[in-house]
């Protein structure tokens, strides 16, 4: 670094990768933050964060977004690496939040802000992986108004398909554990969905000041995250739209494929909702709550530095376990006898003592000199007292007898039992430890990146299997939880029983929290489908109460997909979507039934796409309305052609909406040439714009196809753009292809034009020149 250039100003702070400082630029005369890899530490650890720091430069210089952080200079000097980047003024977002949470009005614009800048990376295929308060700055603009951008890439890797989380030398998992989703705990491949579950996370935390998943130690963070314990926002922020604290939620969903698929998605479907008419009333009595005040204190990110909660006033904690109080033992009622029936105790009597002598002190007992009984001249006391001492002495010798006997005897049973069962436990205990062993090492063992317990199952016999599925359903804390899940989702029987029937049967019959129990049918019953056990799963999922858990059961459904029997089954996920009195269970049953829908045969398509027509036009509740019209979307027919397209027009944005994301889910291109005319002629800008992700949704099926119609139809989706947005997200697919001719579309968007778009089209031409390079690579190699 030339320190001639630079002058440092003092640390602003210090993460777990490396410092920032202030600096000033000598040459371009502005202040700019550096950052430095932390120089102490081990070599191998120096090596990590070095690479971590030239990760993070190479991810923030292939973008170009006003809420991303800018960098203007990378490089190396003796010191080692380093990285100049904007001075932001302002304070990160935990900052703001410290005290109070922010009202609906700000969290509005820093959704709007945040997902735009995450959908520009993920265009690219970057996928940040610790998003979180601190590592979101606000600043004031002069008009004062506040800017969002995303800072501190430095876990941030370029993927084109799913890829793991890092690891450190100390075998800790990188980012803040508050705001990671469970993938990342669990160490499997992660996508833009990671991200999108930080985001919720964020969001929730900025609306409460509250971690939705929080507990005292790591692990139980780890643990609530895993087992999805979380109060819904709603609860905590009445005030808040309906649809809003869905859509937050939706963000945290527990399973990946549940959550949104990209920042463009949870747009789309946030400017639907916010156009829809409001179906819930806000509830009285406002959360106290904190509006962005006009803030110039310069303030830049200190990197990855861990942030504790800011003074978190509720634990969400796991469920109390149900400790279920067994009715009281019947009460027996001896009834007293009319006359006593035990005898008094004898009484003795001691006679005088005779002159010149003593009493005696002792009873010396003279039994043959005792008159039989009846005999006369006895003193009627002394008799009765003498027999009754015999009568006592012979019954007291025959019941201590028996009830010795009877003591002995069922010590001797319970000994037994405690005994058998005890063994029974540690045979049972032995059996469990040992599948857990060899999961563990068969998950340890990875073929070509794959853990050899998913590539070849384990064999488990059916008692093991019992002593498992208890274990996952215990609420008791368990390390080993998320490799149980794997075993049982992998696990192959052994002996010939039906495995997915028992993991199905004692799932839902457990007793156990709904957290759990939705657990288990997200990780591992919807990844062990079965034709036997889809009537027993629908109708748990139309009957059950606990929310989440026939959510979960409904999202499983989606596993039968393709198969003929959930044909059978598609009237009851109807019914659940126009039915259901939980929101969660009516968005899973739209989800999952958009996924049979789409895999169905063309004969059963045109069938359905019938009676969802029918269903449609008869509907006058409008969400039902307009579920029915996205459900069409995917049947691909006439009928679903016509209602879409009426809708679109129909110059309702609510309705246009669900036309557009029913225009989404087609098979083909066909939509296309509606969609383009609807952009030359719609002037709302927000429904411009989810045409525009709509039509590149639908351009990126079989993209290998046809070259020159893809081309002619880029071309045009071109020609349409107006503002900066719209030409950033035509620049942005076109980066995408890897074609000369995406080449020549980019070419008019590298002059007359604003900065940001010029840099962001090079950027675009440099990406396809470099992947068209590699691939002439290739073909000589392969030559």
């Amino acid at each position: 670094m030339s320190k001639e250039r630079y002058e440092f100003r003092g640390k602003i702070g210090q993460g777990g990768v490396g410092s920032v400082y202030r600096a000033f630029d000598t040459q371009l005369k502005r202040e700019v933050a550096i950052k430095r890899v932390l120089a102490d530490g081990d070599q191998e650890g120096q090596e990590e964060a070095t690479k971590s720091l030239l990760k993070e430069a190479s991810a923030l210089s292939s973008i170009e977004h006003p809420h991303i952080v800018t960098i203007y200079d990378v490089g190396t000097d003796e010191d080692g690496p380093y990285v100049v980047m904007e001075l932001i003024n302002g304070k990160t977002l935990d900052e703001m939040v410290e005290n109070n949470p922010l009202t609906w009005e700000d969290l509005r614009e820093i959704i709007l802000q945040s997902e735009e800048a995450l959908a520009a990376a993920q265009n690219l295929n970057l996928i940040h992986r610790d998003l979180k308060p601190s590592n979101l700055m606000i600043s004031w603009l002069p008009s004062g108004k506040f800017q969002v951008k995303i800072v501190d890439f430095g876990l941030a890797k370029f993927s084109a398909s799913p890829s793991l989380q890092t690891i450190d030398h100390g075998d800790s998992v990188f980012g803040s554990i508050f705001f990671m989703a469970p993938e990342q705990f669990e160490r499997t491949p992660l996508d833009q969905r990671t991200d999108m579950y930080a985001l919720g996370c964020l969001y929730y935390y900025a609306l409460t000041c509250k971690h939705p998943f929080d507990g005292e130690s790591a692990a139980e963070v780890m643990v609530s995250h895993l087992q999805h314990h979380v109060t819904p926002i709603g609860e905590l922020r009445p005030d808040i739209p309906q649809w809003a604290a869905e859509w937050i939620m939706w963000h945290i969903e527990r399973k990946m494929e549940h959550r949104p698929l990209n920042a463009h998605e949870a747009l789309k479907r946030f400017t639907a909702m916010e156009n829809q008419p409001a179906t819930a009333k806000l509830a009285a009595g406002p959360v106290p709550t904190a509006k962005f005040a006009t803030n110039t204190t310069p303030v830049a990110n200190p990197g990855s530095t861990p942030v504790a909660p800011a003074n978190p006033t509720v634990k969400i904690a796991a469920p109390t376990p149900t400790v279920k109080v067994a009715a009281p033992a019947p009460t027996i009622k001896i009834n007293a006898p009319a006359e006593p029936t035990a005898s008094p105790s004898p009484t003795v009597k001691v006679s005088a003592p005779t002159a010149g002598g003593t009493a005696s002190s002792k009873i010396k007992a003279q039994p043959s000199t005792l008159p039989a009984a009846g005999s006369q001249g006895i003193d009627p006391e002394v008799k009765d007292s003498a027999l009754g001492m015999e009568s006592a002495r012979k019954t007291m010798s025959n019941g201590a007898k028996w009830a010795l006997i009877s003591m002995l005897a069922a010590v001797v049973i319970l000994t037994l039992v405690l005994g058998s069962a005890y063994m029974e436990k540690r045979k049972l205990d032995n059996l469990y430890n040992e599948v857990m062993k060899e999961a563990k090492a068969l998950d340890d063992e990875k073929t070509d990146g794959i853990s050899n317990l998913e590539l070849n199952g384990i064999a488990i016999s059916q008692e093991e299997m019992e002593r498992i599925l208890t274990e996952a359903t215990s609420m008791q804390e368990n390390k080993q939880k998320p490799l149980i899940l794997k075993t049982l989702r992998f696990a192959k029987a052994e002996g010939g029983y039906n495995i997915d029937s028992m993991v199905l049967n004692h799932t839902i019959n457990a007793k156990c929290p709904s957290s759990i129990r939705a657990g288990l049918l997200q990780d591992v019953v919807k990844f062990r489908p079965h034709p036997d056990n889809l009537p027993l799963l629908v109708e748990f999922a139309k009957t059950s109460a606990e929310e989440d858990s026939a959510a979960a059961a409904v999202y499983a459904l989606a596993s039968y997909s393709g198969e003929s029997q959930v044909g059978e089954y598609v009237k009851d996920l109807l019914d659940m979507v126009k039915g259901a009195s939980s929101p969660k269970v009516r968005r899973a049953a739209e989800s999952t039934l958009s996924r049979v829908l789409a895999d169905a045969a063309p004969t059963d398509k045109s069938k359905y796409e019938s009676d969802l027509y029918d269903f449609y036009n008869k509907a006058e509740d409008e969400n039902i309305k307009f579920a029915m019209l996205r459900l069409l979307g995917p049947t691909g027919g006439d009928m679903a052609t016509d209602a879409i397209t009426e809708a679109l027009n129909s110059g309702t944005p609510s309705l246009q909406n669900a036309a557009l994301t029913a225009f989404s889910q087609w098979q083909t291109r066909e939509p296309i040439p509606t969609l383009m005319a609807f952009i030359k002629d719609d002037k709302n800008k927000t429904l411009r714009m989810e045409a525009y992700e709509t039509i590149d949704t639908l351009l990126r099926l079989d993209r290998e196809h046809d070259s020159g119609e893809l081309q002619a139809l880029w071309r045009e989706l071109a020609a349409t753009a107006e503002t900066d947005r719209e030409k950033g997200y035509v620049i942005g697919g076109l980066a995408m292809q890897k074609a000369s001719w995406a080449i020549e579309l980019l070419q008019p968007f590298t002059k007359g034009q604003s900065d940001k778009i010029i840099d962001y089209a090079e950027q675009a031409i440099g990406k396809i020149e470099r992947a068209l390079e590699k691939a002439d690579g290739d073909t000589e190699d392969a030559n």
